[in-house]
């Protein structure tokens, strides 16, 4: 999974490829001036994370999501987790949970 031109307003995505460069396709486009950032796969693989902005906070920073793939390997849903005004754009996936 990776990002391209998020220095061109419209034209970021976020793309996938098998390791040897076949099946490369666009998960999620630029549409709505979207740029993306550091992302990675759940564990199991049905899902992965990602850094968007703008995000919801007034500077338009960027948030964290989660999304998930449907049964054709497309994106299924899309979920802002973050919901903050402070820069957030590097999720990973852990395999423990933090606890308070």
């Amino acid at each position: 999974m990776f990002r391209t031109d998020n220095d061109v307003p419209g034209s970021a995505k976020l793309m996938i490829a098998h390791p040897d460069g076949t099946g490369l396709r666009i998960l999620l486009d630029g549409a709505n001036n979207r740029r993306f950032f550091s992302s990675s796969f759940s564990p199991d693989g049905t899902g992965f994370t990602v850094g968007i902005a703008p995000g919801v906070g007034p500077d338009g920073n960027a948030d964290i999501f989660v999304g998930h793939f449907d049964s054709h390997e497309r994106v299924s849903s899309l979920t802002n987790i973050t919901h903050s005004d402070i820069w957030e754009s590097s999720p990973r996936w852990g395999t423990h949970a933090l606890l308070p």
